[in-house]
């Protein structure tokens, strides 16, 4: 059986440890079990390392609904912040380019 076609989700413009948790809440909803997702970082402005843990958990969430997520307009800052955590291959990112 192969996956429901693709849809992308979208973070929001904020993701501190006060919004990640409803940040997690929402984007679950979208989540549809089996399809390969994109989620895209493009509005994500405000953030700190919740905002790593919000795209943890929502892998691991995908996964666990046999999706599949891929990760778009990932910010540089991020991509560092992911680096230094050590979790760049977890989420399948590649080691940004300086």
């Amino acid at each position: 059986m192969s996956p429901v076609s693709s849809t992308q989700l979208t973070f929001p413009e904020r993701v501190q440890h006060e919004e990640a948790r409803f940040a997690l809440t929402a984007l679950r909803g979208q989540l549809q079990a089996g399809a390969k997702q994109s989620v895209s970082l493009a509005q994500l402005k405000t953030f700190d390392s919740s905002a790593l843990a919000l795209m943890l958990a929502l892998q691991r969430s995908a996964r666990a609904q046999s999706g599949e997520l891929t990760w778009m307009d990932v910010p540089p800052l991020m991509q560092s912040l992911a680096q230094v955590y050590g979790v760049m291959s977890l989420l399948g990112l590649e080691a940004p380019s300086h």
